[in-house]
């Protein structure tokens, strides 16, 4: 189990495999309620949810070497989680995404997602540190994620953490809400400095 302490709060980070399927299933649906029905006509995303976090869906992600699922605690309340996926290149369509750059330069924060109760608390930076440390320990140069590009404060939440949009996609989804379906990509340099987390293994 990793830690992620500051002065003001504490965030514990554990990793999961497949065993722990039906307590991220459930918690993956209730963080995206929280957030994201607005996307969907009629607040309906049961489609999205049941593709993306039924316990079979999520089971056959985490038994993909590639991927790493990650619970976020804080104040010993199952908050949030996290999932990379590693040595995932860029978008073709990205700016400045040269030919040259290997797939293993790259860490792709495919998802993080809070319970809307823990949003507001600072713990988005101490799980963004946890990020960046585990971006150093496989020596990739970049770290990159995908956001609703009306998702306002996440976006400013992410370029505060340094992160920078170098590309836009638009999703195909049927039933999601006309204007709503733009995404922002983004992505940020990997350097060799403390963010001031403590890891405690």
């Amino acid at each position: 189990m990793l830690r992620q302490r500051d002065k003001m709060s504490q965030v514990v980070i554990q990793k999961i495999g497949i065993e722990s399927a039906t307590i991220l299933s459930t918690l993956a649906v209730q963080a995206y309620r929280d957030h994201y029905l607005y996307l969907w006509q009629d607040d309906n995303a049961d489609w999205y949810i049941h593709r993306c976090f039924t316990t079979e869906a999520l089971s056959k992600e985490l038994i993909d070497s590639q991927n790493a699922f990650f619970l976020i605690y804080h104040s010993q309340s199952l908050v949030g989680f996290l999932k990379l996926i590693y040595q995932h290149p860029l978008p073709d369509y990205c700016t400045d995404n040269s030919s040259s750059i290997s797939p293993n330069d790259y860490l792709y924060l495919e998802r993080i997602y809070f319970l809307k109760s823990a949003v507001g608390k600072g713990l988005g930076a101490q799980v963004m540190a946890f990020v960046h440390d585990e971006a150093l320990k496989i020596n990739a140069s970049f770290v990159w994620l995908s956001a609703m590009d009306s998702s306002t404060k996440p976006i400013q939440f992410y370029q505060k953490m340094g992160f920078s949009i170098c590309g836009t996609k638009h999703l195909d989804f049927p039933l999601i809400q006309a204007g709503l379906n733009g995404m922002v990509v983004m992505k940020k340099p990997v350097f060799p400095v403390s963010l001031k987390s403590e890891n405690i293994v």
